[in-house]
């Protein structure tokens, strides 16, 4: 069977998310002093997961806006490690989607075998994430040179798995 173009998605199938966004909440969680709370980065980055994680589960099913998952998280993390701070919940929101997709961690040969089928396919990024955030990722972990283009559920009007994404 011949295939007239790839899709791929990024996070979690290319870009190793759970690694990256580890590094980044363990550089903020120095930045601004969330140790004070009690609470070890171990047990925080846990209460943060479990929150994101919950979050785009209802941002697929659109159950919530991608403002809601954005301010949301941070405001319900810090709330769980007892330092609720609506303030210091957008500077962390700010400042993780810009740290984040700067990390470079890829999934274990996630490079080669985009390289290799990069040269028989054209291959195209499809995903739930943020559009500017997407193209961080691929520019810092340099795959931006291997995909055609990026469609994103907030350009298409649809999240995946919906038919209309990938129309």
């Amino acid at each position: 069977m011949r295939y007239d173009c790839l899709f791929f998605d990024l996070d979690r199938t290319l870009w190793d998310v759970d690694r990256n966004q580890k590094k980044a909440l363990m550089v903020l969680y120095g930045r601004y002093g969330l140790d004070r709370s009690g609470v070890g980065f171990e047990r925080c980055f846990a209460v943060f997961e479990r929150i994101n994680a919950g979050l785009w589960d209802d941002y697929r099913d659109g159950k919530i806006s991608r403002e809601t998952l954005r301010d949301t998280r941070f405001e319900r993390m810090l709330d769980e490690i007892g330092l609720s701070d609506r303030a210091l919940a957008r500077t962390l929101a700010d400042d993780y989607l810009k740290l984040a997709p700067t990390f470079r961690g890829l999934i274990p040969h996630a490079r080669e075998v985009v390289r290799e089928l990069s040269g028989r396919y054209p291959m195209y990024v499809v995903t739930n994430g943020f559009a500017g955030v997407q193209q961080i990722k691929l520019r810092h972990s340099g795959l931006d040179g291997y995909f055609r283009g990026v469609v994103c559920s907030e350009d298409a009007g649809a999240n995946k798995p919906d038919p209309r994404i990938f129309e």
